[in-house]
Protein backbone atom coordinates (compact mmCIF):
# COMPACT_ATOMS: atom_id res chain seq x y z
CA UNK A 1 0.00 0.00 0.00
CA UNK A 2 1.70 3.43 -1.16
CA UNK A 3 2.00 6.40 1.45
CA UNK A 4 1.30 9.04 -1.48
CA UNK A 5 -1.68 9.65 -3.03
CA UNK A 6 -2.50 11.39 -6.38
CA UNK A 7 -4.39 14.80 -6.42
CA UNK A 8 -6.58 16.18 -9.03
CA UNK A 9 -3.64 18.22 -10.58
CA UNK A 10 -1.38 14.67 -10.92
CA UNK A 11 0.95 15.97 -8.04
CA UNK A 12 1.32 13.77 -5.24
CA UNK A 13 1.16 14.36 -1.74
CA UNK A 14 1.61 12.48 1.24
CA UNK A 15 -1.52 11.18 3.13
CA UNK A 16 -2.94 12.88 6.23
CA UNK A 17 -2.47 10.34 8.07
CA UNK A 18 1.00 9.46 7.63
CA UNK A 19 2.09 13.14 8.42
CA UNK A 20 -0.12 13.11 11.53
CA UNK A 21 1.78 9.60 12.40
CA UNK A 22 5.31 11.51 11.49
CA UNK A 23 4.35 14.70 13.95
CA UNK A 24 3.18 12.21 16.65
CA UNK A 25 6.55 10.69 16.79
CA UNK A 26 8.44 13.82 16.58
CA UNK A 27 6.88 14.90 19.42
CA UNK A 28 7.63 12.03 21.28
CA UNK A 29 11.13 12.51 20.04
CA UNK A 30 11.49 15.33 21.61
CA UNK A 31 9.99 14.78 24.81
CA UNK A 32 11.99 11.82 25.31
CA UNK A 33 14.85 14.10 24.14
CA UNK A 34 13.93 16.87 26.46
CA UNK A 35 13.27 15.05 29.50
CA UNK A 36 16.69 13.02 29.15
CA UNK A 37 18.14 16.45 28.65
CA UNK A 38 16.43 17.55 31.88
CA UNK A 39 17.24 15.04 33.94
CA UNK A 40 21.15 14.83 32.91
CA UNK A 41 21.43 18.45 34.80
CA UNK A 42 19.74 17.32 38.10
CA UNK A 43 22.24 14.46 37.64
CA UNK A 44 25.46 17.14 37.14
CA UNK A 45 23.71 19.67 40.02
CA UNK A 46 23.34 16.36 42.30
CA UNK A 47 25.47 17.57 45.27
CA UNK A 48 28.14 15.17 46.98
CA UNK A 49 26.30 12.89 49.90
CA UNK A 50 28.28 11.77 53.18
CA UNK A 51 30.09 8.25 53.32
CA UNK A 52 27.18 7.49 55.99
CA UNK A 53 24.58 8.81 53.39
CA UNK A 54 25.54 6.92 50.45
CA UNK A 55 25.20 3.27 52.22
CA UNK A 56 21.35 4.12 52.90
CA UNK A 57 20.86 5.45 49.01
CA UNK A 58 19.18 2.53 47.64
CA UNK A 59 15.94 0.63 47.39
CA UNK A 60 14.45 -0.12 50.72
CA UNK A 61 14.02 -3.97 51.44
CA UNK A 62 12.29 -3.60 55.27
CA UNK A 63 10.47 -0.58 56.97
CA UNK A 64 14.22 0.32 58.58
CA UNK A 65 15.76 0.52 55.37
CA UNK A 66 12.71 2.89 54.38
CA UNK A 67 13.10 4.90 57.92
CA UNK A 68 17.06 5.24 57.62
CA UNK A 69 16.12 6.52 53.47
CA UNK A 70 13.38 8.73 54.89
CA UNK A 71 15.79 10.36 57.03
CA UNK A 72 18.25 10.81 54.73
CA UNK A 73 16.08 12.37 52.60
CA UNK A 74 15.04 14.82 54.88
CA UNK A 75 18.19 15.98 55.83
CA UNK A 76 19.20 16.74 51.82
CA UNK A 77 15.89 18.47 51.29
CA UNK A 78 16.92 20.32 54.40
CA UNK A 79 20.34 21.25 52.84
CA UNK A 80 19.38 21.23 49.29
CA UNK A 81 15.76 22.89 48.76
CA UNK A 82 15.80 24.62 45.54
CA UNK A 83 18.04 21.22 43.85
CA UNK A 84 15.68 19.47 45.60
CA UNK A 85 12.04 21.21 44.16
CA UNK A 86 13.36 21.39 40.70
CA UNK A 87 13.76 18.04 40.96
CA UNK A 88 10.77 16.90 42.00
CA UNK A 89 8.95 19.07 39.22
CA UNK A 90 11.32 17.64 36.34
CA UNK A 91 9.59 14.23 37.71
Amino acid sequence: MSTEMKTDSGQTTNRPEDMSTKNSLLILAGIFITSAVAMFYVYLMFPELDESEKEHLRIPWDIEDAKLLGLVLDRYKDRYYFEVMFGIILR
